[in-house]
């Protein structure tokens, strides 16, 4: 990566929560408005929004957003939890941190999620990430990276970091204990995907409080022009539906950001991803340079 330069990843998170959430990113990505998304694959709207990938991929990066904490497990980790659903993210934080995790069957799901990806695709992720932050938890990142390079080899995938830079957590008063907690989780996560033989973003923002009354606009803003090198920024833009509230608690706010979003001249501040004509893979160690993507000084 090029330090003086920084190249801004706009990405949308939790493609898959709902078909409306999906709609939402679908139109943010034909309007140029996005240089990513996260897709979950184990929620009862996956049918529908699985079809959408192989077109979202001429537009945007499309990446995994591996999910430990919501709905229903794809495999039979689902016969070691209560009543066959993901527990809260503070259990599964707790199990992490206690290394509790039956491994063999943390390792199955991993790998069901992204066989179910790769599956809707047609090809393997351009990134990865976790629901919650979770593929950087204690015991499923390192068993996320080893089913990374057991599946995909030296395929270039960017593995997010979402360690905010100490200015980021000062500036983000709403959301500082959750963006403090969340760098030091990911203490280590760099140099742990580089010896697996990934990437990983230089430097991360996004945090919200996701509280309505703060204006989306200034924190999106905040939040493309801090960071260094390749940024990555998270957001969260959804259509409302019924169902949203049964998967996640930030409902409301993704209307804000969508409509947000919308309306922000975004095409000349975000990155957006040049494909090998060959074999459709992002070079992501050169995507900073002068020749490939969009780029900022």
């Amino acid at each position: 990566m090029n330090p003086s330069k920084r190249c801004t990843i706009l990405c949308a998170d939790d493609f898959g929560l709902t078909s409306e959430v999906s709609r939402a990113i679908e139109e943010l990505a034909r309007s140029r408005k996005l240089s990513a998304t996260s897709v979950m694959t184990n929620l009862p709207d996956w049918d529908e929004c699985r079809t959408q990938l192989p077109t979202l991929r001429n537009d945007i990066a499309v990446g995994l957003h591996l999910n430990l904490t919501t709905g229903e497990p794809l495999s039979s980790l689902r016969r070691q939890l209560p009543e066959g659903r993901f527990q809260s993210l503070n259990t599964v934080l707790l199990t992490s941190l206690a290394r509790r995790w039956n491994e063999a069957l943390l390792r199955e799901e991993i790998q069901a999620q992204l066989q179910r990806f790769e599956e809707a695709a047609g090809n393997p992720p351009d990134h990865v990430d976790g629901h919650q932050h979770v593929h950087i938890f204690p015991v499923v990142r390192p068993i996320f990276l080893q089913c990374l390079q057991e599946r995909y080899g030296n395929h270039p995938i960017l593995f997010r970091n979402p360690s905010p830079d100490w200015r980021a957590v000062v500036n983000s008063p709403g959301s500082r204990l959750k963006s403090t907690l969340i760098k030091a989780l990911s203490t280590g996560t760099g140099n742990a995907a580089a010896a697996a033989g990934f990437h990983t973003n230089d430097s991360f923002a996004g945090f919200s409080s996701f509280h309505t009354e703060v204006p989306f606009e200034k924190e999106l803003k905040q939040a493309l022009t801090s960071g260094q090198g390749l940024h990555m920024v998270m957001c969260h833009p959804g259509y409302i539906d019924d169902q949203i509230a049964l998967y996640d608690s930030v409902v409301e706010r993704r209307e804000d950001e969508r409509a947000a979003m919308m309306a922000m001249p975004l095409e000349h501040d975000i990155w957006y991803p040049v494909r090998d004509t060959t074999n459709g893979t992002i070079a992501w160690d050169d995507v900073c340079s002068d020749s490939r993507g969009s780029k900022q000084s």
